[in-house]
């Protein structure tokens, strides 16, 4: 069970979903306990970057509906 909440987090993480967020969905009264337990989890701020300018572009390239 530990390894399958360690995995959603560290997915939940890199979509870019929010401490606070991924906090409230495990259950944990205070973030700052999700972030010490999940820190080594989070994207490098490059990381986060580089994902967030490959969908802004993946957009840009979908045609209009």
């Amino acid at each position: 069970m530990h390894r399958l909440r360690h995995f959603y987090a560290s997915d939940f993480l890199d979509a870019g979903e929010s401490i606070n967020t991924l906090a409230a969905y495990l259950g944990h009264s205070d973030p700052s306990l999700t972030l010490k337990v999940c820190a080594h989890l989070m994207p490098s701020s490059r990381d986060w970057a580089r994902k967030a300018l490959g969908r802004a572009l993946r957009r840009q390239q979908e045609p209009a509906g």
